[in-house]
């Protein structure tokens, strides 16, 4: 038999039922609302967001941002295969078809095609959710093209920078002179190898960055001298701070036992805001030609009685000369076998035998003082304007200032290409040339050629030895060269050949 119900059952299954109804709408409720606000949310993301079924890669769901960041309508992308957005194999080089995309943790950097073609890189980020439909994965993506192109342009940047610096670093080491970049606190920033090991005595130059010279070198004060060294034209006394404008000085002293001179040329280096951000400077060593001309200038306070003294110097530093050349061939035999002489003390020994010419130009120098105290009435003179060039500074030396003696205004120096330039700035400047065969850098035949480019009616005069003929033929006149004086130069020689010369170019005069 059926068990009816009783009136207080139904009522109370009744209540149960209208409260789990109460209770199903109020979840109802708050999913809707869930699902409004979820809705709310992926609609208004400021990433681009998209639901991919798992299985097959259809989009099942996109937002706004989407269509914004890919340039397709939100129609043209749901049922379509994710792949729509991957580059074309077309678009796409072999080395991006097999390259992986790259991972960071759990953000893939990938580049994906545009509705118009275009490429760009974007940030993927990737998490498997559970839906009605079954397994799906949210895709969240965010552009860095503007982040690729900047990293790409800071890479191109510092590779040319690294660039310029491997050509600078190229240059500056292979030149013989000193060159260096500091900051404010006169810090190093750069020093080239002849700098690092000659000056700093450090193997590498990066040793020296972030230091001061003081670090390195101790400039005592040479004790030997009582006098200054003579300045050179508009040098400035020895800077200490960053300069704040270009200066030309004198840097004198002792290191590490020996006495040393640098001519230095240094400037301050500023920012766009013409903040003073450093300094650079090239240095030049002229020790020799700081000793030579201390002692011209002692010797010229001699008297003509007193110049056995200036010859015994001369031939007390050629024997010096040569005994420190022998030292350096015995040096040579002695550390490696007769058939596989030292390299390093060899070159040495032929340096100082190319001294040796210095040593004679101060003895012909001395000579011809004695002959200018002597027999001055007797020479020819002028007044005209002379360029010098020798192959040595020194030589060049002795020269202008017999030509001085003689009363011509001249300009000497060892430097073919700074005399070219000369020249050629003010070539009505100049009534002769004098230039040695033998120079650095271009031989005087090139020198005298450019010369006459600029300016063809200039006298020229070759010097050379007695075994180096130049080849033109002076004879003729044709080429511009006027003469040509054998060294070693005596006074007389000099007088009668320079004065010969100029009364030929100068007929009417």
């Amino acid at each position: 038999m059926t068990r009816r119900l009783s009136d207080k059952d139904i009522v109370l299954q009744s209540g149960a039922l209208k409260d789990e109804t109460a209770k199903r709408k109020q979840a109802e409720t708050q999913l809707r609302k869930a699902l409004a606000n979820f809705n709310a949310i992926f609609e208004n993301s400021p990433d681009a967001l998209m639901v991919i079924d798992a299985i097959d890669g259809t989009i099942l769901k996109v937002n706004q941002m989407v269509s914004h960041l890919f340039g397709y309508k939100l129609s043209e992308l749901k049922g379509k295969n994710f792949k729509i957005l991957f580059p074309s194999p077309k678009q796409r080089s072999q080395d991006e078809l097999i390259k992986d995309p790259q991972v960071f943790g759990t953000v893939f950097t990938q580049e994906f095609r545009r509705a118009n073609g275009a490429k760009r890189f974007m940030d993927m980020t990737s998490a498997i959710v559970t839906m009605d439909h079954g397994i799906s994965i949210l895709a969240a993506f965010r552009d860095i093209s503007k982040r690729v192109r900047m990293e790409k342009r800071l890479r191109e940047s510092r590779q040319k920078h690294l660039q310029i610096h491997q050509m600078v670093r190229l240059m500056t080491d292979h030149t013989s002179d000193y060159i260096w970049a500091k900051d404010p606190e006169q810090q190093f920033l750069f020093v080239n190898r002849k700098m690092s090991e000659k000056l700093l005595n450090c193997d590498d130059p990066q040793d020296a960055i972030g230091k001061t010279e003081a670090f390195f070198i101790d400039w005592k004060k040479d004790k030997r001298s009582q006098k200054p060294i003579e300045k050179m034209n508009d040098c400035s006394e020895h800077v200490t701070e960053t300069p704040e404008k270009p200066v030309k000085y004198l840097k004198e002293g002792i290191i590490r036992g020996k006495y040393f001179v640098m001519d230095i040329h240094e400037s301050p280096v500023f920012d766009e805001k013409r903040q003073i951000i450093g300094t650079v400077g090239i240095g030049r060593d002229i020790t020799q030609q700081t000793e030579l001309r201390k002692k011209i200038q002692q010797n010229k306070k001699n008297n003509t009685g007193a110049m056995k003294s200036p010859v015994n110097n001369v031939v007390h530093d050629f024997n010096t000369l040569v005994s420190e050349m022998e030292r350096m061939i015995v040096m040579a035999q002695s550390e490696f076998p007769a058939e596989k002489p030292g390299g390093r003390y060899l070159k040495k020994a032929l340096e100082i035998a190319q001294q040796s010419t210095g040593i004679m130009e101060r003895f012909h120098h001395y000579e011809n003082e004695t002959l200018f105290q002597g027999d001055r009435e007797g020479l020819s003179k002028g007044k005209e304007r002379i360029l010098f060039v020798d192959i040595e500074e020194a030589g060049a030396e002795v020269s202008k200032q017999i030509l001085e003696h003689l009363g011509y205004q001249t300009r000497a120096g060892s430097d073919p290409e700074k005399a070219l330039t000369e020249f050629r700035l003010n070539p009505d400047s100049f009534d002769l040339v004098i230039t040695d065969m033998t120079l650095p850098k271009m031989s005087g035949e090139t020198l005298a050629s450019e010369i006459l480019k600029i300016r063809p009616d200039i006298p020229i005069i070759f010097c050379t030895t007695g075994y180096r003929q130049p080849q033109v033929d002076i004879k003729s006149g044709l080429t511009g060269i006027a003469a040509l004086m054998i060294k070693p130069l005596a006074m007389s020689d000099i007088a009668q050949t320079v004065r010969n010369v100029l009364d030929k170019s100068n007929p009417n005069q």
